[in-house]
C-alpha cells in the first residue's frame, strides 16, 4: 500500500468510531443522519473541486459510513478508486450501483466508460446488451450493439439490432448502408441490390446510391451492367464524382492505362471532389505515373491543375514533395514554381524549391535576389538570413554579409533554435575576423557559444583566429580540445589542435596529431599540409616535413616563405594565417 492509501486507511480507523457513534444514536434512517451525510458529501465535492483528493477521499468514505446506500457517494467513490488504480473495488461499487439503480442511464454509462478505460471488449458487449433490455426505447444502443456484432462476423443478430433500431427511428439510410455493407460481406447480393434500390427511391436526388448500384453489380461480375449503370450517370451527371472513382479503379484494375487515366484524371478535376480526397487521387495519379517513368505528364497534368482554384493547394503542396522525391531538374521545375508564384506569390515551398536550384548551381547572386524576395514575405526564417549571407561573403559583400546575418539574428531571436542563433553568431565571427575586427569577432563568437556552448565549428574556428592572433592560447587549446573529444576524427578539428599545440611550442604532442591528421583518408588542404611540414621540421624529421611542403605548394601554396623552406630544407617562421 503507498504512503497516500496507509495515510487514509489510518483516518478511517480514527473515524470508525465517531461513525459508529452517529450510527447508533440517529439510526440510519435520522432526519440528522441524512443531513449529517448531505454535509459531508458537499464537503468532499468542494475538496475534489481543490484538487485536494486524499482528504475528498477521507471524507466520501466518511459518508459512506453515514449512508451506506448513498448512490451519490458510491460513484464518486468508485471514480476515486478507478484513479487511484484499484479497478477491482471500483468496478465492485459500480455494479452495484447500477444493481440498485437499474433505471438510471448515466450509471450504466459510467459502467460502460469502465470497460472502455480497461479495453475489455467482450463485457463492453455485454454491457450494451443488457442495456438494451434496460432501455428498448434508445436507438443509438441498437445501432452501436450493430456496429458491434458487425466487428465479430455474428451479422445475423448485427441485423437484428438494425431493424430494431428502425423499429424506433424508422427508415433510416444509415441502417440502410449499414444493412447494405453486411449484405456485401457475406456476398448476398439479391439482398444488397434490393437494399440499394429501396436508397435509390427513397432518396432520389443522393447522387451516391446509383454509382453503389454499379459497384454492387460488378462486385457480382456482372461487368456490363456495371459499365452501363455508371454510363448513364455519368451522361446525366458528367462530375459524379462516385461513377468516376469506381470505373477509374475498375480499368486500373484492368490495366487499361489510358481508361484509368481518363477518369482518374476528370475526378481530380471535378469540383465535387473533397479536399482530402484530391489529394489522395493526385497522390495516386503521380506514383502511377512516376511508375511507368513519364515525369512529362505529371508536369503538364498538374500545370493544368493550378488553374483551378479549388484544386490549387493540395496540388502544389504534392507537387513540390514530389520534386524531392523524384529530384525533376530547375529547368523541367521552373515554369510550373513560376506559375504558382504568380498566382501565390507567398508560397514558401515554391520560394524555397527555387533558391535550393540556385544554391546547387552555387549562382550566388540569384542566391541574393531569392533569399531577398522570400525575406520579404517570411521575415523569420533564418535560414533566408545565412543563405543570403553566405552568398555576399562568396560575392566578396563581407559587410553586406554580417548585415544579413545580424539582421536574422536580430528578426528571429524569438522564433530560432538556439542552435540555429549560434551557427549565426559563428558566421559572424568569421566574418568579423575576415575584416580584420578581432574585438567583435570574439564578441560574437562568445554569443554563438553561450546560445549553444557544444557548436562544434564555432569552438573550432574562434580556437584557431585566437591562435592566428597569438590570443590566449590556452583558451584556444582547451575550446579545441573539447571538438576532440566529440568528433575526434575530424581531421580539420585534428589540425587547428596540432597548430595551437606547435604555438605552444608543445612538438612532441604536436607531431602525434600531425601523424594522425596525415594518415586520414580525406584529402587535405594546402594550409594543413603546411602546418605539418612545420612540425615535422620542429621535431627534426626533415624529410618528411619537406615531403608536407611540397604537397602543400602542389595544392595552391605559393608564398614565397614556402618556397624559401622547401629550398633551404629548414623551418623559417612566417606567421602564416590559416
Amino acid at each position: 500500500m503507498n504512503a497516500a492509501l496507509q495515510k487514509i486507511a489510518i483516518l478511517l480507523l480514527l473515524m470508525l468510531p465517531c461513525a459508529a457513534s452517529a450510527v447508533a444514536l440517529c439510526g440510519p434512517d435520522s432526519v440528522a443522519h441524512e443531513r449529517g451525510s448531505d454535509y459531508f458529501y458537499l464537503q468532499a465535492i468542494s475538496l475534489m473541486e481543490q484538487e485536494k483528493y486524499d482528504a475528498a477521499y477521507e471524507m466520501f468514505e466518511h459518508c459512506r459510513a453515514l449512508s451506506p446506500s448513498s448512490s451519490a457517494v458510491l460513484f464518486e467513490l468508485a471514480n476515486i478508486y478507478q484513479y487511484i488504480g484499484q479497478r477491482d473495488e471500483a468496478l465492485s461499487i459500480l455494479r452495484g450501483i447500477v444493481r440498485d439503480n437499474p433505471h438510471n442511464q448515466l450509471f450504466w454509462e459510467s459502467l460502460l466508460r469502465f470497460f472502455e478505460d480497461e479495453g475489455d471488449a467482450e463485457a463492453l458487449l455485454q454491457i450494451y446488451e443488457e442495456m438494451s433490455h434496460q432501455f428498448p426505447d434508445k436507438s443509438e444502443l441498437f445501432f452501436t450493439l450493430a456496429m458491434q456484432y458487425s466487428e465479430r462476423g455474428d451479422f445475423a443478430k448485427a441485423l437484428q439490432a438494425l431493424n430494431h433500431y428502425e423499429r424506433i427511428e424508422g427508415p433510416s439510410d444509415i441502417a440502410s448502408l449499414q444493412r447494405y455493407r453486411i449484405y456485401s460481406l457475406t456476398k448476398d447480393y439479391t439482398s444488397a441490390i434490393d437494399e440499394v434500390v429501396a436508397l435509390i427511391r427513397e432518396f432520389p436526388d443522393d447522387a451516391a446510391y446509383v454509382p453503389l448500384l454499379g459497384e454492387t453489380y460488378y462486385q457480382m461480375g456482372d461487368k456490363e451492367k456495371a459499365l452501363l449503370i455508371h454510363n448513364e450517370v455519368l451522361e446525366k451527371d458528367p462530375d459524379n464524382i462516385y461513377s468516376l472513382k469506381c470505373l477509374a479503379g475498375y480499368y486500373k484494375a484492368e490495366n487499361n492505362d489510358s481508361l484509368y487515366c481518363h477518369y482518374i484524371e476528370r475526378a481530380i478535376r471535378s469540383e465535387k471532389l473533397e479536399s482530402e480526397e484530391r489529394a489522395g487521387f493526385l497522390r495516386e495519379y503521380i506514383l502511377y505515373k512516376d511508375a511507368q517513368n513519364k515525369p512529362g505528364d505529371i508536369l503538364s497534368f498538374v500545370d493544368s491543375l493550378i488553374e483551378l482554384p479549388y484544386a490549387y493547394s493540395e496540388t502544389v503542396d504534392l507537387f513540390i514533395a514530389y520534386h524531392a522525391y523524384r529530384s525533376y531538374s530547375e529547368d523541367e521545375m521552373l515554369p510550373v514554381l513560376e506559375k504558382i508564384l504568380a498566382k501565390e506569390p507567398d508560397n514558401k515551398m515554391a520560394h524555397m524549391t527555387m533558391l535550393f536550384f540556385s544554391i546547387d548551381r552555387q549562382a550566388y547572386d540569384e542566391v541574393v535576389t531569392r533569399s531577398r524576395t522570400a525575406i520579404m514575405y517570411f521575415p523569420d526564417v533564418i535560414d533566408l538570413y545565412r543563405y543570403l549571407g553566405i552568398s555576399l561573403y562568396h560575392l566578396g559583400r563581407k559587410e553586406e554579409a554580417v548585415e544579413a546575418y545580424t539582421q536574422g539574428v536580430e528578426r528571429c531571436r524569438d522564433t530560432a533554435k538556439t542552435e540555429e542563433l549560434s551557427d549565426m553568431y559563428g558566421l559572424i565571427g568569421d566574418a568579423y575576423h575576415e575584416q580584420g575586427k578581432m574585438p567583435k569577432a570574439v564578441e560574437a563568437y562568445e554569443s554563438a557559444l553561450a546560445y549553444d556552448g557544444n557548436n562544434l565549428l564555432v569552438l573550432n574556428n574562434y580556437a584557431y583566429y585566437l591562435a592566428l592572433e597569438n590570443m590566449e592560447l590556452e583558451k584556444a587549446l582547451e575550446m579545441s580540445a573539447r571538438t576532440l573529444r566529440d568528433e575526434p576524427d575530424e581531421l580539420i578539428y585534428v589540425d587547428t589542435y596540432a597548430w595551437i599545440l606547435f604555438l605552444l611550442e608543445r612538438y612532441d604532442e604536436a607531431k602525434l596529431y600531425a601523424d594522425k591528421l596525415m594518415a586520414g583518408d580525406s584529402a587535405k588542404s594546402a594550409v594543413e599540409y603546411h602546418h605539418c611540414g612545420d612540425i615535422y621540421a620542429k621535431c627534426g624529421d626533415m624529410e618528411r616535413a619537406v615531403q608536407c611542403w611540397v604537397q602543400a605548394r602542389d595544392n595552391g601554396d605559393d608564398s614565397k616563405v614556402l618556397k624559401r623552406k622547401i629550398k633551404k630544407r629548414k623551418y623559417i617562421p612566417d606567421g602564416k594565417k590559416k
